[in-house]
């Protein structure tokens, strides 16, 4: 083992970690935090299929629901079909979706 290969494994192990914590602590934070902030600071205008991600600090997140099935729509510019190539990781209404914050977040929110 060369002294190229430790560093590269050790980042490997790094970077799944990260992964699994970041598929795994939204379950977590979903099943432990309620959402006290008043609702006008995380949602202002709710709509039925908003999706809330409550946050450790007590407030929340919003993120909606945006078709991602990696297909170009019709009459796109040659130069811009490439950004239409991303699907979704996850399923909604039998289509492959994204979850895209609803608004900017917020300075207490990145605190």
């Amino acid at each position: 083992m060369t002294g190229w290969q430790q560093p590269q494994r050790r980042f490997t192990a790094v970077r799944l970690g990260l992964l699994l914590w970041l598929l795994f602590a939204p379950l977590r934070i979903l099943a432990t935090e309620p959402i006290a902030w008043p609702p006008d600071l995380y949602d202002p205008n709710p709509q039925p299929d908003d999706v809330l991600l409550p946050l450790p600090c007590g407030g929340a997140m919003t993120f909606r629901w945006v078709q991602a099935e990696g297909t170009a729509p019709a009459g796109v510019a040659p130069g811009l079909a490439p950004l239409f190539r991303l699907v979704g990781p996850f399923a909604h209404a039998g289509r492959h979706d994204l979850l895209v914050g609803k608004y900017e977040v917020s300075r207490l929110q990145y605190e």
